[in-house]
C-alpha cells in the first residue's frame, strides 16, 4: 500500500488514515474509502484501490494534477 503522495515540490498532504476496504458487488474489483472526507476509489487489486485512493484523497485536499 502507497501512502506516499506526496511530490518532492508538494505541499504536505495527509494521507487517508480513518478507511474501509471492502470486494466490490461484482467480486472483481476493491473499493476504498476514506471515512473522513467521504472519498472512494477502487482498484484490481487491494493495493491499486488504496494507491488510487490515496490519489483521489490528494486532489480533494487540493494536490495533485488536473485530470
Amino acid at each position: 500500500m502507497s501512502t506516499d503522495i506526496n511530490g518532492p515540490d508538494d505541499e504536505d498532504v495527509t494521507p487517508p488514515v480513518n478507511i474501509s476496504l471492502s470486494l466490490g458487488e461484482s467480486g472483481d474489483v476493491w473499493v476504498a474509502r476514506d471515512k473522513d472526507t467521504g472519498v472512494a476509489s477502487q482498484g484490481q487489486t487491494r493495493e491499486a484501490a488504496l494507491e488510487n485512493l490515496d490519489e483521489a484523497v490528494a486532489g480533494y485536499h487540493g494536490a495533485g494534477e488536473s485530470p
